[in-house]
């Protein structure tokens, strides 16, 4: 029998196994106590965060035989079946892949029904913002006389694309990223209960992975554990996520800083022969440069950072890597879009050098001026002073 992946086998059933995101789970849950429910819902957030999944559990706190409580039991039949997909009830909807108005004209003829078995009709929409015009044209009557047991669920990544018709007629709920310190902890938990044994430098390149995204951090665990041996090192971590070696981003920060430009292309040539990825490596680089800015402006306590990076903070002036990532930023915008990546690197990397020459601008203002003698300049080409020394144009 096939294993579930760990995104899937580790997904919370209950409020209570919800990794943060405390004070929306508390509305809900005071919503679903209490039955004071509104016709509709949005939940946004980054990818991974648990969206959908917090979506389903409100559908089964709402539905539970245990209820009216602040969270569902999760063994009760209205729970199982909601679990399982199989409630008449609880409908499910990919709004990316069911964007048109006859979706919605289903859904909607749907919701004029009481539900069948349940307390509630739930209808959770997934990729809300994929939604047709005309689909949100047609959501809108009933969003503005909704039945008394339905309650829809909008799950989206681009609040932003929701209309305004639509939003001022739901609750909405901004998700936010787990902290890197909560998603260490949460993996490291997972990782145990799962009996894989992990070093602390291979969790930190987990979790920088995971980029805030709980499913994306179980993903990446899932795949280092099947590539890498046991324990899992940061270096089968890196292997088996095709991450760019920290060693390269160091020799290619070393090289710039001190104007070496024949390694620093030596070295975006190592990684080409390499096969990795230019675009992640570009990033990197960029997120490097933020910290050494970061470190060189504040110091130590403004962010965690590799030993290296603090030893070459000390003694770098932070004004030059502020154009640093400006170049970076804009090279690796370029490489997104999949342009040239050698081509592009190493333009960027010769930009980077002629940045890191440039004179701070007061000493070069210091510099002019005491080559023009202070106040005893000469008076400008077609022009001659008059005996009162006002000038006077030749």
């Amino acid at each position: 029998m096939s294993r579930l992946p760990l995104a899937r086998a580790c997904r919370p059933q209950r409020f209570a196994e919800v990794l943060g995101q405390a004070a929306p789970i508390r509305a809900l849950g005071s919503a679903a106590r209490e039955r004071n429910l509104a016709s509709a819902y949005i939940f946004s957030g980054t990818r991974g965060i648990g969206k959908t999944t917090i979506a389903r559990i409100f559908a089964k706190t709402l539905n539970c035989a245990e209820g009216p409580a602040e969270d569902c039991c999760d063994t009760c039949e209205a729970c199982v079946e909601i679990r399982e997909g199989k409630s008449l009830d609880v409908l499910e909807m990919d709004a990316a892949t069911h964007t048109g108005i006859d979706d919605i004209r289903e859904l909607r003829e749907a919701a004029q029904y009481p539900p069948s078995k349940e307390n509630h009709r739930v209808f959770i929409l997934d990729e809300a913002h994929q939604l047709s015009a005309s689909a949100w044209n047609g959501l809108l009557k009933i969003l503005e006389e909704p039945p008394p047991w339905c309650v829809f669920l909008f799950c989206t990544t681009e609040p932003h694309k929701i209309p305004p018709t639509i939003e001022s007629r739901a609750l909405h709920f901004a998700f936010r990223s787990p902290t890197p310190a909560q998603l260490r902890a949460h993996l490291a938990e997972v990782a145990a209960g799962a009996e894989i044994e992990i070093e602390p430098a291979a969790l930190d390149l987990l979790v920088k992975a995971a980029d805030g995204s709980v499913r994306d951090g179980l993903s990446a665990l899932d795949q280092a554990r099947a590539v890498g041996g046991t324990p899992l090192s940061a270096e089968a971590v890196r292997e088996a996520l095709g991450l760019v070696p920290g060693e390269a981003v160091e020799g290619y920060l070393r090289a710039v800083t001190g104007g070496d430009a024949a390694a620093a292309l030596a070295g975006v040539a190592d990684l080409e022969d390499e096969g990795q990825d230019l675009r992640a490596f570009a990033a990197e680089v960029l997120e490097s440069v933020r910290r050494l800015a970061l470190l060189g402006q504040v110091g130590p306590e403004a962010t965690p950072a590799e030993p290296w990076e603090k030893e070459l903070a000390g003694h770098l002036d932070p004004r030059p890597l502020l154009w640093m990532g400006r170049i970076l930023d804009e090279t690796e915008t370029r490489l997104r879009q999949g342009g040239p990546a050698r081509t592009l690197l190493d333009l960027a990397t010769l930009r980077l050098l002629q940045v890191m020459n440039l004179e701070p601008l007061e000493s070069l203002v210091a510099r002019l001026g005491a080559a023009g003698g202070g106040g005893g300049q000469n008076p400008a080409p077609g022009r001659r002073r008059s005996a009162g020394g006002r000038p006077e144009i030749g």
